[in-house]
């Protein structure tokens, strides 16, 4: 399995968007980093050992996680337990609005369409961002757009395990396509998944719905490029070119996404659960470490 998870890191780094937080300039406060989360992201990109697990590779996971059969303490596996398979490491939900608060701020500096916070429709599910006042050529009827932001983990369990099946049961010939070599597998599962939830109830109340589907190794989804050409048809007279500030809108999506899998290994902070003395324990060491 450690081979898959290597495997899916190679080929997801070379996914559209994924090596933007190392080329892109750091213009302003969002799209900077510390020292601390630079290294990290660094050896994230790099395959390195995460922090200050290059010298305790079989050390136990910080948050308790045990195997559920064996109920023995997971190992960090220099530091890539934390980052892959630890729930209660998992800062899905800081990334995840901070890509939704991106998301809607650009649109409505830069754009005539307005973007709010949707609201649950009537079975009780909820998408993330509701965009009203869209009209282009490809939407003459002016209907209201639904987005739903998504991250996926290429690393994780269950997508090895998915590109494991998708594998073809003898070894592919020079000329022969190989499925686990594509990039964005686990973004197109995120998309589907998605699609079956929201474009039902979308459609009955005449309106778009769009996945908005980012990898944890940065890689932007298909499903974006509509939201990424919507936003470049409806630009409003900025005194900017577009392609600069869908460049920006890209550059913010990527530093916010990469943060959210950064804070996995330098916080101890718990979904919602703050921990600030574990939490400043652990950035101490990540610190000595860094320092040798």
């Amino acid at each position: 399995m450690a081979l898959v998870r290597t495997h899916a890191s190679i080929i997801s780094g070379s996914a559209p968007n994924a090596a933007t937080t190392f080329t892109a300039v750091p213009s302003d406060p969002r799209s900077s980093m510390t020292n601390e989360e630079w290294r990290i992201n660094s050896q994230l990109r790099l395959g390195l050992p995460l922090a200050s697990y290059h010298n305790q590779p079989h050390a136990p996971c910080p948050h308790g996680c045990k195997h559920p059969l064996t109920k023995e303490p997971i190992k960090v596996r220099f530091g890539y337990h934390l980052v892959t398979d630890c729930l209660k490491a998992n800062q899905g939900k800081k990334s995840h609005k901070d890509v939704e608060t991106t998301i809607i701020n650009h649109f409505n500096t830069f754009t005539n369409i307005t973007a709010t916070k949707a609201k649950p429709f009537t079975d009780g599910k909820q998408a993330d961002i509701h965009l009203t006042g869209v009209t282009t050529i490809d939407n003459p009827a002016g209907k209201n757009w639904y987005l739903d932001v998504t991250s996926t983990n290429p690393m994780g369990v269950t997508n090895q395990e998915f590109i494991n099946r998708a594998a073809l049961g003898h070894r592919p010939g020079p000329g022969e396509h190989d499925p686990r070599n594509d990039v964005l597998t686990s973004a197109k599962q995120a998309e589907e998944r998605k699609h079956a939830k929201y474009d039902r109830i979308c459609a009955a109340t005449g309106s778009i719905f769009s996945p908005f589907a980012l990898e944890t190794t940065g890689g932007h989804g298909a499903s974006t490029k509509s939201v990424y050409f919507l936003f470049t048809k409806q630009m409003r007279d900025s005194g900017l070119p577009a392609d600069v500030l869908v460049n920006k809108l890209k550059k913010d999506i990527s530093f916010a996404l990469r943060r959210g899998t950064i804070a996995q290994v330098t916080t101890l902070a718990l979904d919602g659960y703050a921990c600030p003395a574990r939490a400043e324990d652990e950035l101490a060491l990540n610190r000595t470490a860094w320092d040798r």
